[in-house]
């Protein structure tokens, strides 16, 4: 039963009417950097090492993964702020923020620039390097009558690029967001924020889908709805227990693997028959 994949974890509120949803990209719909985390931590751990602290190398691995996954779904110049603040207080003299980014795209860019290239060529189709599920989610969602934007802590020229590689560019209507430079910040919380301000959208009938806490919080934390996708990327269609747990808390409605039953998913948060939501 597709309902057997899904994990309720909240009550659903009655009455409300969602509109528009916010989804992440990488670990929710996009497998393209699937692994980044692994690449994120070994750098920081090298680092660490560095330091010659004494400390195990289990623990160093602990303290920064636990510190990646708290923070997935903010801009990566957030991790690296963070991982510089870790240099410092072992008394360490941290690189800097833009010198840490540097260093950890281009280990990235040596892991997924042949997937790029491998779609690009049409050596895989699209969907070979999507979340299962996740194109049937999008178009189940613009079916409803739901706006979307896209929304990740990735850089913005990135989310761009990858969507168009993914052919997903065409649903999300309300616009792609990305990571920019400072000073004008991009997070997922200022864009719930601004849609609200703008009177655009109530809390109340916005969607949250990611696998990131900080895209869960920010539309839960309004009155929104979420759903944490526990996507295990290196075995997708299975449940990360980590990500479950720190979805949860973040304030999920719902737990699911992946997206392959969109249908029973979005009838269990009462999101509306095809054609009834409008924009």
């Amino acid at each position: 039963m597709e309902r057997d994949r899904i994990e309720w974890v909240r009550p659903v509120p009655t009455g409300g009417r969602v509109r528009m949803a916010l989804l992440d990209l990488d670990g929710t719909l996009s497998l393209i950097r699937a692994g980044w985390q692994s690449v994120m931590a070994e750098m920081m751990i090298q680092g660490l090492q560095a330091l010659r602290t004494g400390e195990a190398p289990e623990a160093l691995s602990a303290e920064t993964r636990e510190m990646i996954g708290a923070t997935t779904g903010k801009p990566t110049a957030v991790q690296m702020e963070a991982y510089v603040s870790l240099i410092h207080r072992r008394g360490g003299s941290p690189p800097t923020v833009e010198d840490c980014l540097t260093d950890y795209k281009q280990r990235l860019s040596r892991v997924i620039s042949t997937r790029k290239r491998a779609i690009a060529r049409g050596d895989f189709p699209p969907d070979h390097y999507m979340v299962p599920g996740a194109r049937a989610f999008l178009e189940e969602l613009d079916r409803r009558g739901i706006r979307m934007v896209l929304a990740s802590g990735t850089d913005h020229n990135d989310v761009v690029l990858e969507a168009e590689l993914l052919q997903i560019t065409r649903f999300f209507r309300l616009g792609i967001c990305g990571a920019v430079p400072a000073p004008a910040e991009f997070t997922k919380e200022r864009l719930v924020e601004r849609l609200i301000a703008a009177r655009l959208y109530a809390g109340d009938e916005m969607l949250a889908i990611g696998d990131g806490p900080a895209e869960i919080a920010a539309v839960a934390g309004v009155g929104g709805l979420a759903v944490g996708v526990a996507s295990d990327e290196h075995d997708p269609g299975e449940l990360d227990l980590q990500k479950r747990e720190r979805l949860i808390a973040a304030g999920a409605h719902a737990i699911v693997a992946d997206l392959s039953a969109p249908a029973a998913l979005l009838d269990g948060l009462r999101v509306g028959a095809p054609g009834a939501n409008g924009g």
